[in-house]
């Protein structure tokens, strides 16, 4: 008898993990953001030549990140919705795409280095070139956001919106 009890208390805390367990997994995916980079706003080049645009300071805006990138996924839609309101356009690259090379790599982080105060290269970061050749960047969404923990408050993403709009007005100029 207590031999089946126990199974039994077995069982059921193998249902409740199990449950628990499924409910995480489904809630995460539901609230997951999606990297959508494949819209009218956003061109894709392989990287060598956004690359080769960017280092040559080509006029115009560039984003770097890639889809499991917590930051990125908070930042790409706003941005995305950014570029649509003010008519604007970006060079899109995926740094972990398959034709994304270790050259392309270390000229990202060389031209990173340049314009930032930061040492080791960290996305998403925007780039804004404007037809003076001046740079402006920004790197990840907004101080204080921890992407792995939270979404955005709203006025987290007014701030990050203002940020993006500055960028795509200065790259206009």
């Amino acid at each position: 008898m207590k031999k089946a009890i126990k199974l039994l208390i077995g069982i059921a805390m193998m249902i409740i993990i199990i449950c628990l367990g499924g409910y995480y997994l489904a809630k995460k995916q539901i609230s997951s953001e999606v990297y959508h980079d494949k819209t009218p706003q956003m061109i894709r080049e392989l990287p060598e030549v956004s690359l080769k645009k960017l280092s040559e300071k080509q006029q115009g805006l560039y984003y770097f990140g890639f889809p499991t990138c917590s930051w990125c996924l908070a930042l790409l839609p706003i941005f995305d919705e950014r570029l649509e309101r003010l008519n604007a356009k970006s060079l899109v690259v995926n740094t972990r795409a398959e034709e994304y090379t270790n050259q392309d790599d270390m000229l990202l982080e060389t031209f990173f280095n340049k314009y930032t105060a930061e040492k080791r290269l960290t996305v998403p970061f925007v780039v804004a070139i404007n037809s003076k050749d001046d740079v402006k960047t920004h790197i990840g969404t907004v101080d204080g956001h921890d992407a792995t923990k939270e979404k955005m408050s709203k006025e987290q993403v007014k701030t990050l919106s203002t940020i993006l709009d500055n960028l795509i007005d200065f790259s206009s100029k």
